[in-house]
C-alpha cells in the first residue's frame, strides 16, 4: 500500500488537498469516504480528464442543527451536483439514502468494513453495573440525555453503576459541561470519562462492559454499535434509523427512547441484572455481517463496475 499525505487546505469540515491530481496519477478509480470539499474538488474535472469517482456518503453533514436552512440549500444545489457528477454513489446506510433524497442520486447501499475480528478475540468478562459509552464526545451523541436518563435511573434503583465514556472530545466545554449536568442530577460520581482508548483498550473494555448505551441523536452508519455487537456486548441503541437497523429488538440489542427520560430509565431498569448472554451471543453473529472480508468484496464488485 502506497500512502500520499497532502496539505489539507480550508476549513476541517470542508477540505481540500494540495497536490490531489499528482497523488492520483495512474489511478483507476478513486474512492471518496466523505460528502465534502474532497468530493467537491474531484468531480470538478470533466470525466475524461479523471479517473472514475465513487463517493460513499459517510452520513453526509446534516448531523447538527447548526446552520440547518444552509445545509439544507447546500444539499439541494452543490452536493446536488457534486452527486450527479459522479461516477457513482454509494450510500453508507438507508438512513443516508433517506437523509440525502434531496440531492437527487440514487444509489446502492454499501455499509462500512468492521474489524469485527479484533472485538470478537477479547473473552467476555462482563461486571454487573459496568457500563460503557464508546466513540466520540460530540454534539450529536446524545450525551446530554444520557445524563439525564442516568439520573431518572439513579432515582429509581439505588444498586451501584458507573457509565464509561471513552473517546476524545471533540466539541470544546462539552466534557465540562455534560460533569456540570451530571452533577445537577445527582450522578456525577458514576460518571468517567477516559479520553481516546487505543484499539486493544477498547476491546478490553466493551469485554468488561455489562452493557454498552449508544445514545446519539445521529449517526450516519454506527460503527460502535458493530463494534460492540462482534465483543459481544448487549448494545442499547437509541431509537434512530441508522443504529435500529442493526439490531433486532430484545434478539440481539434493545432500542432505547434515550430522549425520553423516563421511559428510556424504565427500559435500562429492565435490563440490569438480566441474563444477556444469548443476546450477547447473538449480537456477535450479527456482526459477523460487517467484516472486513464481506465488505471488501462488495466493494471490489463496486469498483469493478466503474472500470472502462
Amino acid at each position: 500500500m502506497l500512502v500520499h499525505r497532502l496539505l489539507r487546505l480550508g476549513p476541517r469540515r470542508y477540505p481540500f488537498a494540495a497536490g490531489l491530481w499528482r497523488a492520483l496519477a495512474g489511478a483507476q478509480v478513486v474512492h471518496v469516504h466523505g460528502v465534502d470539499g474532497l468530493a467537491d474538488q474531484l468531480v470538478s474535472r470533466p470525466a475524461h480528464r479523471r479517473p472514475p469517482i465513487g463517493i460513499s456518503t459517510h452520513g453526509g453533514y446534516l448531523h447538527t442543527p447548526r446552520q440547518r436552512s444552509v445545509k439544507a440549500v447546500w444539499l439541494r444545489t452543490l452536493t446536488r451536483r457534486t452527486f450527479a457528477r459522479a461516477d457513482a454513489v454509494w450510500f453508507t446506510s438507508v438512513a443516508d439514502r433517506r437523509r440525502l433524497a434531496p440531492a437527487g442520486r440514487d444509489g446502492p447501499v454499501l455499509p462500512n468494513g468492521v474489524d469485527v475480528a479484533r472485538f470478537g478475540s477479547v473473552p467476555r468478562a462482563p461486571e454487573p453495573g459496568r457500563w460503557l459509552v464508546p466513540g466520540r464526545i460530540d454534539v450529536h451523541k446524545g450525551l446530554d440525555d444520557l445524563m439525564v436518563v442516568l439520573g431518572r435511573l439513579a432515582e429509581v434503583d439505588s444498586r451501584p453503576f458507573t457509565v464509561t465514556l471513552a473517546g476524545p472530545e471533540s466539541a470544546p466545554g462539552l466534557r465540562r459541561r455534560l460533569l456540570r449536568l451530571a452533577a445537577a442530577h445527582d450522578v456525577a460520581e458514576r460518571v468517567r470519562f477516559t479520553g481516546a482508548l487505543s484499539p486493544q483498550e477498547l476491546a478490553a473494555a466493551m469485554a468488561r462492559a455489562e452493557l454498552v448505551l449508544l445514545p446519539s441523536r445521529f449517526e450516519g452508519f454506527g460503527i460502535a454499535a458493530v463494534e460492540a455487537m462482534a465483543a459481544g456486548a448487549p448494545v442499547a441503541v437509541a431509537d434512530i434509523a441508522s443504529l435500529r437497523a442493526h439490531v433486532h429488538e430484545g434478539v440481539d440489542g434493545f432500542v432505547v427512547p434515550f430522549r425520553e427520560p423516563e421511559a428510556a430509565a424504565r427500559r435500562l431498569l429492565q435490563l440490569r441484572g438480566a441474563d444477556l448472554v444469548a443476546v450477547g451471543q447473538r449480537a456477535a453473529v450479527a456482526a459477523g455481517t460487517h467484516g472486513f472480508d464481506r465488505r471488501a468484496a462488495a466493494f471490489e464488485d463496486a469498483y469493478r463496475r466503474l472500470l472502462p
